[in-house]
């Protein structure tokens, strides 16, 4: 639902966003470099039988080869050996992982 919301609304209410596991092709598809108005760090299990990584990898390697957003604003964690729960390593205490930070690095518009 993150990337839906981002292909809608854009950067216009949200400070930055984090879709995990997300199916993001048709937000690119439809809006392209229009996801670029808001910092986005994806994550997805490689091993993600639900939703198909590239639903991750796709939208943020456009961004970044079609649009010129640089890699600390759209962001690009695929662990090699998750599945489908990839937002219990995410968000867990001590995760490899900070995005909190982040996150507070960034204010709404």
């Amino acid at each position: 639902a993150v990337w839906e919301y981002l292909e809608i609304h854009g950067g216009a209410q949200v400070a930055a966003a984090v879709p995990i596991a997300g199916e993001g092709r048709p937000a690119w598809g439809a809006v392209g470099c229009g996801l670029a108005s808001v910092p986005i760090w994806a994550f997805h299990g490689a091993l993600d039988d639900l939703i198909d990584p590239q639903g991750s990898i796709v939208p943020i390697t456009g961004l970044r080869n079609q649009c010129g957003v640089s890699d600390e604003e759209a962001g690009l964690t695929v662990y090699p050996d998750r599945d489908h729960d990839s937002w219990n390593i995410t968000y867990a205490q001590g995760s490899p992982v900070d995005i909190y930070t982040w996150l507070l690095d960034h204010t709404s518009p």
